[in-house]
């Protein structure tokens, strides 16, 4: 005869639900910790950085074409400007660079003006960039590592 005390549903519910967040915690942990590795990643763990650095679906997208007097062949894209762009994976400069967009494409010049300044606050005076729609199927996307299409808006200059 055994003197131990039957397992219960609701011992072994705690237990999921303890070692389930215990889990969650953790992953969070290493995901924030990623930030500090070159590539913001440690498999399978991901930072959130990954949505302003991956396009998804439709949106727009800042090509640096030159600044001062040193010009990009190829225009370099603006998540990928690090050292000529401050703070380049900014969350918030992506939703500066998505408002843009749309300000361009309805024609809302106080708008266009008024996130160029968010923007160009990032930029070095004498930058020329140019915007432009993409529209980015993630399938695509990880095949061939381009945009599936790509419509150029404006050009803009930083004074």
């Amino acid at each position: 005869m055994s003197l131990r005390r039957p397992r219960t549903p609701w011992r072994a519910y705690r237990r999921l639900v303890v070692g389930g967040a215990v889990g969650l915690a953790a992953a969070a942990l290493l995901g924030f910790a990623a930030l500090g590795t070159p590539l913001l990643e440690v498999f399978p763990f991901y930072s959130w950085i990954l949505f302003p650095v991956e396009p998804n679906g439709k949106g727009y997208q800042v090509y640096i074409e030159r600044v001062g007097e040193k010009w990009f062949a190829p225009p370099l894209p603006f998540n990928q400007a690090e050292g000529v762009v401050r703070n380049p994976r900014s969350v918030v400069l992506f939703r500066v660079i998505q408002r843009l967009g749309r300000a361009c494409r309805e024609g809302n010049e106080a708008e266009v003006v008024r996130q160029r300044g968010y923007l160009e606050a990032a930029m070095e005076p004498g930058t020329v960039y140019g915007l432009t729609a993409v529209e980015a199927d993630p399938i695509t996307l990880w095949k061939t590592k381009q945009p599936a299409r790509e419509t150029p808006l404006r050009t803009f200059f930083v004074p």
